[in-house]
């Protein structure tokens, strides 16, 4: 259960995967993003479209480091790389910008792992002649007041 009517406490949210039902775990040494049990996973801040993910219980921010790599938990919360919008008509591709300008997705690395990359997002641009599956990189931002 991600939201109680009975709960007193303050909203935040977990990013949750839709094709696993998980969502993003972050270790304890806060190095390492992967998938795992929602009602176990970090709890983040988000205050609208090209803002920065803010983990609640730090204040680091979701950062993208490169194509392919995992992403960060940093203090630069200010730049384009810590900046994170829903993109695509679904809304369920969470994306930023790099350096040059390119848009990375987060993403499921493989069927076969549950570490979280960026990666170029993949038939964001609604063409209907895409064929590419894009579940891997859908993750949206789910409300919950639960503890």
């Amino acid at each position: 259960m991600l939201q109680d009517p009975n709960s007193n406490a303050s909203f935040s949210y977990v990013i949750y995967h839709p094709q696993s039902g998980q969502c993003i775990q972050v270790s304890n040494d806060k190095k390492d993003m992967f998938m795992g049990n929602c009602s176990n996973s970090g709890r983040w801040t988000h205050d609208n479209d090209s803002t920065p993910i803010r983990m609640s219980s730090t204040g680091l921010c979701l950062k993208t480091s490169g194509e392919g790599l995992m992403p960060s938990l940093s203090t630069d919360c200010f730049g384009p790389q810590s900046s994170w919008r829903a993109i695509s008509n679904t809304k369920l591709h969470l994306a930023t910008i790099t350096q040059d300008g390119k848009s990375l997705c987060l993403q499921v690395e493989n069927s076969n792992s549950s570490k979280i990359v960026t990666n170029s997002c993949i038939c964001t641009d609604g063409a209907p002649t895409c064929l590419e599956d894009t579940q891997s990189q859908w993750f949206e931002l789910v409300e919950t007041n639960t503890l």
